[in-house]
């Protein structure tokens, strides 16, 4: 049977997702929240750091690959799904693991899905994944990243560089976006945009069309949003030239 492998961060590989066991609407109510997004906008860093925390242990840190929308795809096609993503990784380590998995993907027949991870994550010397937001938190090493780190303008290039990269080496892989692809929008790199299979990414899908609550507490989208993004997707994908061909 042919396949769908899947590569990219939490978003693709599922994170939050399959938690129903939990009624996230009581896990809110009793912190006083209407909504994820209310929470989020409410807290100090800190304080949503720990709301966030509290989240996963109660629902074990649950992950769930066949629930997004990558596995919603996979099962529209009647495919298995080969997910590779890892929550927290970055767009580095992603790609590290499709050159390491390649030579198993059947490029004519298989349909790989690489769900681009957030532009401000990067691969360390140990093979962790590091966030920016992390870096910047405390004093003594946002004093360190003022003087030495990669400037936003870095940033975006070497983000930009990633994708073009993925597209000349792999031309057969679907790149969704996920977010926004730019730390700095006002930084104009338009022609990175040719990248991306939809010019619509799973964010802007879900705010366009469910508004601020259709997330978990810990900030990822729920199942009926990667359900109609996947039904978006096949559509577009059953209309395209190329990848009609490979979903036949």
């Amino acid at each position: 049977m042919y396949k769908v492998w899947a590569f990219g961060d939490s978003d693709t590989a599922g994170h939050e997702l399959g938690s129903k066991k939990i009624n996230f609407r009581n896990f809110l109510k009793a912190r006083n929240f209407n909504t994820a997004y209310e929470a989020q906008k409410s807290l100090s860093d800190k304080q949503y750091e720990d709301f966030v925390s509290q989240w996963l242990k109660q629902i074990d840190n649950i992950q769930t690959p066949e629930l997004s929308y990558a596995g919603q795809v996979a099962s529209l096609l009647g495919r298995n799904l080969i997910s590779n993503a890892v929550t927290g990784a970055s767009v580095d380590e992603q790609i590290l693991r499709l050159s390491q998995t390649e030579d198993k993907i059947d490029w004519k027949n298989d349909l790989v899905i690489f769900g681009v991870p957030r532009p401000y994550r990067w691969m360390t010397h140990t093979g962790e994944c590091v966030q920016a937001s992390r870096v910047l938190r405390k004093s003594k090493t946002q004093k360190l990243w003022m003087e030495v780190g990669m400037s936003n303008i870095a940033l975006n290039i070497y983000y930009a560089s990633a994708h073009t990269y993925i597209k000349q080496r792999w031309p057969q892989v679907l790149l969704i976006r996920m977010h926004s692809v730019l730390i700095d929008p006002a930084i104009n790199l338009k022609k990175m945009q040719d990248c991306f299979f939809s010019k619509v990414s799973l964010a802007e899908f879900a705010n366009d069309n469910y508004g601020q609550d259709c997330t978990y507490p810990g900030g990822h989208f729920r199942e009926f949003v990667h359900e109609s993004y996947a039904s978006l997707l096949l559509d577009m994908l059953t209309k395209d030239k190329k990848y009609s061909k490979i979903i036949k």
